[in-house]
């Protein structure tokens, strides 16, 4: 079993498809991520048996889930797949809709994916085959407690945290021209004031932070990005709050995320 604590949840908005849950599993000894759940599930919103949902609806999620796989694939190639999404009438059926791709990225990380799909529901005394849709994408980092080798290191992490303090400091005077220096060029220009005033309407400023957990994450475009989650320091633990931050490898900002945690 692994050596971690119990997950971190944060919730998502999404259109059109059940609202996205991130559940994040650390290490006990060094807070770095192990794994990372990306769950869309309608279970999640809606605890009803008998929940049916619309073809409609259906054809959201295999899009979603056909997007995730595309992004992952053009980076780390085909997946090892299983199961399609070809035969919409089997929604109806006892059989359903399934699959699953698996991606194999070095020994210690590994990406997997799974949608199930189905509006067949069926009731046998106490058992019941209930309607399913849910997508589920997961980022593993598979290490031996005492073995830290694979987490991102102690200088890259110091190196990540002076950065975003000196955003944030950036943030505090309204000097946005200086906190557009602090990013990646790849997101300068979407950077605009307006979207730098609301990001620093989100954060709590005039609050001390610390690093809660480090690790990687898997974007949009299938890359793999070091990623620091900032907790404010008064906050419990775990917290009810926390600044996720994607950087590259010289430092820059790829991305900002308040967030906060399901209740």
């Amino acid at each position: 079993m692994k050596p971690v604590f119990k997950p971190v949840i944060f919730e998502r908005k999404e259109k059109d498809i059940p609202n996205l849950l991130v559940f994040y599993y650390g290490y006990k000894k060094d807070s770095a991520i192990a794994e990372i759940l990306y769950e869309w599930d309608v279970h999640n919103f809606d605890k009803g048996e008998n929940v049916k949902k619309a073809i409609a609806f259906n054809k959201a999620m295999i899009k979603k889930y056909l997007e995730l796989i595309g992004e992952v694939s053009k980076k780390y190639g085909k997946s090892i797949q299983e199961g399609n999404l070809d035969n919409l009438d089997l929604l109806n059926s006892s059989e359903g809709l399934h699959r699953s791709d698996e991606w194999k990225i070095n020994d210690s990380i590994s990406i997997s994916a799974n949608i199930d799909l189905s509006e067949h529901y069926e009731r046998q005394g106490m058992m019941a085959t209930v309607p399913t849709h849910k997508i589920r994408l997961y980022v593993m980092n598979e290490r031996e407690e005492e073995d830290a080798g694979n987490a991102l290191s102690k200088e890259k992490i110091g190196l990540y945290r002076m950065e975003f303090l000196k955003f944030l400091e950036k943030l505090k005077i309204s000097d946005f021209a200086g906190a557009r220096n602090i990013l990646a060029e790849r997101i300068k220009v979407s950077a605009t004031d307006d979207v730098l005033k609301t990001l620093a309407g989100s954060i709590y400023l005039d609050k001390n932070i610390e690093i809660f957990m480090t690790g990687f994450q898997i974007t949009d475009d299938g890359n793999q990005h070091p990623m620091v989650q900032f907790k404010y320091t008064d906050d419990i633990s775990p917290p009810k709050e926390v600044i996720s931050v994607l950087f590259d490898e010289n430092g820059n900002i790829l991305g900002i995320k308040p967030m906060k945690q399901l209740n």
